[in-house]
């Protein structure tokens, strides 16, 4: 993808050459509205994502918004057996006392594949 912006630390200000006084009217906290957007896509532009990309791994990361909770209950759960009192807790568990040992490891399975496919993504 073409660059639109330069890959430089100069400020937008020093490239836009801007003589707006700062904190003027003009950028009340010291940053334009342009300043923002040009920053913004500065900084897409160096992380090489290409925009499917970002999207791919955006949406990764939204279905991994209980990961540390999968993998804390696999570490937990892994090393003991639950009791009746603790399985009532266990989002994995239920009013049968059905095995949760399943459906944790199916789970952590599927998060360990995402968060793989989602290193894949951002590696390019």
């Amino acid at each position: 993808m073409k660059r639109l912006t330069v890959d430089t630390d100069l400020s937008f200000c020093d490239i836009a050459q801007c003589d707006s006084v700062p904190g003027g009217s003009f950028c009340e906290d010291g940053r334009c509205d342009q300043r923002r957007c040009y920053e913004k896509l500065r900084e897409y532009e160096r992380s090489n994502l290409e925009p499917e990309a970002l999207q791919k791994a955006q949406e990764l990361l939204k279905e991994l918004k209980d990961a540390r909770q999968t993998v804390e209950l696999v570490d937990a759960c892994g090393k003991r057996v639950c009791s009746s009192e603790e399985h009532w807790n266990c989002p994995y568990g239920n009013e049968g006392m059905t095995d949760c040992v399943e459906r944790l490891e199916a789970a952590y399975e599927d998060t360990i594949e995402k968060l793989l496919t989602l290193k894949e993504t951002l590696e390019g």
